[in-house]
């Protein structure tokens, strides 16, 4: 696909962000220049790679699943860097990108958008420029092999012997020939110089330009088919990057959206902080390694919802339910973990950490209160008895298999049992 097709035609119209999206940071160190490097190496003909889409035929599923769908960021400002929530309505069919949202946005705020930041309380708005008349290839301080200088400028140089040409303006030829182009712009050119050589170089760079964003098919769009589960794992296996990207992290970043869920702090900052409490080594709390995916699970079994760990489970009904109970999902998962290390257990005699789930829902239902743990009382005695009993012999059967979606089913029969008990 041509650049300019996908940016002018698609961008912002069919080809948006699903929310488990993170936000463009391509601009958080400016200093790095990495769109600027994006703009040369794409002029230089390297490989862009492929974007990866998820092809949704009816959008009216992803309200069914309340997730929301994002912009891509186009006019970026330092101050709010959010994208902004995107109207599909009448829409049939949308295409979210799962890969190459940073290549995307970074093309869409150069040819179409701007960069504004603060200083001295002042609001100032750049755009993207191409020096025409750069010699950056010759400079001996050019490290990264750089023979285009693209650079976003607030106000164009007036007397610095250069020619600074607005990149965007290229997508008013996007359908013209590129001989057209250069033709249109030859009196600014020579306007600036009188050196015919210049004139030759500059036309030749502005051809390129073109030539590489209006004419070539330099962008490969793959399609992904499926239910939003295949997409999520799609989006996981894709952005690894040697870096263990897991299922939570995405529901972490759709959960992280709504500020109406753990106030005030945030989906994000509650699990993280509580994760990272359940795994404190301390006296009788040996380490569990218990991750974010384990809380996540839990708080669908704790507050009666279905069990499976799918994205379908973690709508804003849902979530608001889990957000109301959280004070209480988090106190008796913390007690199970205190309960069960007073009898030696921890990360390694706990074959699976799924089998903690109904311990902690028992705990709940029963309203046992924190002094449970220390109680002497024979009645207390003996319940703990059988729960580590039942916890040693659904390690030793492997009742609670690492991949628990399936066992975790057995819940909802435990919660009929428990209620019971």
């Amino acid at each position: 696909m041509k650049i300019a097709e996908l940016i002018f035609k698609r961008v912002n119209r069919d080809y948006l962000l699903p929310s488990i999206q993170r936000e463009f940071v391509w601009l958080k160190s400016p200093k790095e220049q990495k769109i600027e490097k994006l703009y040369d190496s794409i002029m230089q003909k390297y490989p862009f790679g492929t974007i990866l889409t998820w092809e949704v035929d009816k959008p009216l599923e992803l309200e069914k699943l309340q997730w929301e769908v994002y912009e891509f960021v186009q006019d970026y400002d330092k101050d709010t860097p959010h994208n902004e929530i995107a109207n599909i309505n009448g829409f049939t069919k949308l295409f979210l990108v799962l890969d190459g949202q940073q290549r995307l946005s970074s093309l869409n705020v150069g040819l179409r958008g701007s960069v504004s930041y603060t200083s001295n309380t002042k609001k100032r708005t750049s755009k993207l420029f191409l020096n025409l008349f750069s010699e950056i290839e010759d400079n001996p301080d050019n490290d990264f092999g750089l023979k285009y200088e693209f650079k976003f400028l607030v106000n164009v140089p007036e007397n610095d012997n250069q020619l600074w040409f607005e990149v965007g303006k290229v997508l008013d030829f996007y359908d013209k020939d590129t001989e057209v182009f250069k033709e249109y712009f030859d009196q600014s050119i020579r306007q600036k110089t009188n050196d015919n050589n210049k004139v030759i170089k500059a036309k030749m760079i502005l051809g390129q330009l073109h030539q590489t964003f209006c004419c070539d098919e330099t962008i490969i769009v793959t399609l992904v088919t499926g239910d939003d589960e295949k997409a999520l794992n799609v989006f996981v296996r894709t952005n690894d990057g040697g870096i263990k990207l897991e299922k939570a992290d995405l529901l972490l970043s759709y959960m992280e959206s709504n500020k109406n869920i753990f106030k005030p702090n945030g989906a994000r900052k509650e699990i993280f902080g509580f994760v990272d409490l359940l795994n404190e080594v301390e006296l009788h709390k040996p380490d569990y390694d218990l991750a974010k995916d384990d809380v996540l699970k839990a708080a669908l079994v704790l507050s009666d919802l279905e069990v499976q760990y799918k994205i379908k489970n973690f709508n804003q009904e849902n979530l608001d339910t889990i957000s109301n109970n959280w004070e209480t999902i988090k106190k008796y998962l913390n007690l199970t973990v205190k309960l069960i290390a007073r009898y030696g257990f921890s990360a390694k005699n706990i074959i699976s950490k799924n089998s903690l789930i109904p311990v902690a829902y028992y705990l709940m239902k029963k309203g046992t209160s924190s002094s449970f743990i220390a109680s002497q009382s024979i009645a207390d005695i003996e319940i703990k008895i059988e729960i580590i009993k039942w916890l040693v012999i659904s390690q030793l059967t492997g009742a609670f298999g690492s991949s628990s979606d399936f066992t975790l089913k057995s819940v909802t029969i435990l919660r009929t049992f428990f209620q019971s008990y």
